[in-house]
């Protein structure tokens, strides 16, 4: 078991420090590439911000599994300890909750500080409009407001057997892929509630990134995959290498093949607009690339972790604290942009920023994390 979470937690703190390399394009590199069904899609004309980008594209996919996964897992043994159906919902709905108010009282505030005092110009790369009438952003749905609504709604489901939760989550993303309509409908008006439900764009004071579905199948997909660990360890963890390369081959075929699972195709026959997939919202394609790849790196480091003690031990910090680091590392790189880069920086610069913050964010997360420990068990300061 030991060993099981360990891999859990330092897959985790890899894809956080991947997430902050994003996020700190968009506040030192002052350009942030864009995958929508519709309109705003970049095109690249370099390879470095591409392969930045693509790297980065394994975060919100492994957010989605993991939280799911460490959910069950956490679950499951609450509920070896007494708890009941009813108290394992409230658990989920709360967090639930307290995610979409973070996102909204917190959260978007270091974006629009990161973003307030920019001077750069505009991006040489134009990547269109974003879907639906243009506006003022009041309410902004991010990745917080996304994994928000995947537990609220996972609660709901709880009682659900594994087999059946499994099924419920592949429709869930297959239905995404169904009812995303074409580029052609860009302009179209869309109410609020649907967007959150399946298409992110614009809705009056509104803007969604990542709606409810498909995102939630993969946290449901999570949740199969840390019932399955809870109860059957060591044959899941033997398997999942070769569940991550099925996906990752399936996913290369369908793009290979176009059609269905593609939502945009390429616009031409370059390496980079085969792997340049659309996120908003995610594609199959997409889903199946990223949530493999996650799967056969969770395989790797169940293998290696206990090779690399130092490299696993700073990876699990990360991964042990992901809320503390994720509202924390916005506002460190948020302020470092608008204090010293407000025209922008070179690609490289921007590199070393990243890995200097990293240095604090390290620190800072470890110190949480010992205070952390000592909180009881159902302190709401262990949820961050």
């Amino acid at each position: 078991m030991a060993k099981r979470l360990a891999a859990l937690d330092v897959q985790r703190g890899l894809i956080m420090m991947l997430m902050a390399l994003d996020h700190v394009v968009a506040f030192v590199y002052r350009y942030h590439p864009s995958e929508v069904w519709a309109g705003a899609w970049t095109r690249y004309t370099a390879w470095q911000p591409f392969v930045t980008r693509l790297v980065t594209h394994l975060c919100a996919p492994g957010f989605f599994l993991l939280m799911g996964c460490g959910v069950a897992l956490l679950l499951e043994s609450r509920i070896e300890q007494g708890w009941s159906d009813s108290e394992a919902r409230r658990f989920l709905c709360k967090r639930g909750l307290l995610l979409l108010l973070l996102n909204q009282l917190i959260e978007n505030r270091a974006w629009t500080l990161g973003f307030r005092y920019s001077e750069a110009a505009p991006p040489a790369i134009p990547d269109g409009p974003w879907p639906g009438p243009s506006g003022p952003m009041v309410l902004v749905f991010s990745v917080l407001s996304g994994l928000g609504m995947a537990l609220i709604l996972s609660s709901l489901l709880l009682r659900l057997r594994t087999r059946y939760l499994a099924i419920v989550a592949t429709l869930v993303i297959v239905a995404s892929a169904i009812l995303t309509p074409g580029p052609a409908h860009l302009r179209d008006s869309y109410g609020l509630a649907l967007r959150l439900l399946f298409l992110p764009g614009h809705s009056g004071t509104g803007f969604v990134l990542y709606p409810i579905i498909p995102w939630s199948g993969v946290a449901l997909w999570g949740i199969v995959l840390g019932r399955q660990l809870h109860a059957h360890a060591a044959p899941v963890l033997r398997k999942l290498p070769w569940l991550g390369l099925a996906m990752v081959l399936s996913a290369l075929t369908l793009r290979a093949v176009g059609g269905p699972g593609n939502l945009r195709l390429p616009r031409d026959s370059s390496v980079i607009e085969f792997f340049n997939l659309i996120k908003y919202p995610p594609s199959l394609v997409f889903l199946l690339l990223f949530v493999g790849t996650n799967l056969l790196l969770l395989s790797l480091w169940n293998r290696i972790a206990d090779k690399l003690p130092r490299v696993s031990q700073i990876l699990s910090t990360f991964g042990q604290v992901p809320l503390f680091y994720y509202l924390l590392h916005l506002f460190l790189f948020c302020g470092i942009g608008s204090l010293f880069f407000r025209k922008g920086a070179s690609l490289p610069v921007t590199y070393l920023v990243w890995l200097l913050g990293l240095i604090p964010l390290y620190f800072a997360c470890r110190a949480y994390q010992r205070f952390k420990s000592q909180t009881p068990v159902d302190s709401l300061w262990r949820f961050f």
